[in-house]
């Protein structure tokens, strides 16, 4: 999918801080973090100081785009069996806190972050990463399942309200 900026403008253009919203819109549950990311910017009170990326990839390139902002948000769909759909687990990411063990399967956000911080990549000094449980996530077909459509609001004025503070 690449970088979709919906704020538009080059690396001299863009804003200070960028909300990174991870999914696939075509996959169902998936395309959660794109949905809230895009809705959280519309909340926000200055919505000028934030750009919105929506990425279909992987942690890499989320790491690679997040390069150069002070401050960062990632937004992505979470499978998790024993929790509600539409539950959010925060947490804030820093170096220090990458796992450096070989991934058994891919390569994880975490891994990602150390390795651009490694590679010298100027990185944000406050990155947040919110997953969301989702009830479908390998869903073929476009739009949230309606469990999770009714909480995306509650969900993106949450996150607005963390972002304002």
């Amino acid at each position: 999918m690449g970088r979709a900026s919906l704020t538009g403008g080059g690396l001299d253009s863009r804003a200070p801080a960028v909300i990174v919203g991870v999914g696939n819109t075509i996959c169902g549950d998936d395309g959660v973090g794109p949905a809230v990311a895009r809705r959280v910017r519309e909340l926000l009170p200055d919505p000028s100081a934030w750009d919105v990326i929506e990425l279909c990839c992987s942690p890499m390139e989320v790491v690679e785009q997040l390069s150069g902002y002070r401050r960062a948000v990632v937004v992505d769909a979470l499978v998790d069996w024993d929790a509600p759909v539409g539950t959010v687990f925060r947490v804030a990411l820093a170096g220090e806190d990458a796992d450096l063990s070989p991934p058994s399967h891919g390569l994880g956000l975490t891994n990602a972050l150390a390795l651009a911080r490694a590679a010298g990549l100027p990185f944000p000094e406050q990155l947040l990463v919110y997953g969301i449980v989702v009830k479908g996530p390998l869903v073929f077909g476009e739009g949230l399942s309606d469990e999770l459509r009714a909480r995306v609001d509650t969900i993106a004025c949450s996150i607005a309200l963390e972002l304002s503070a």
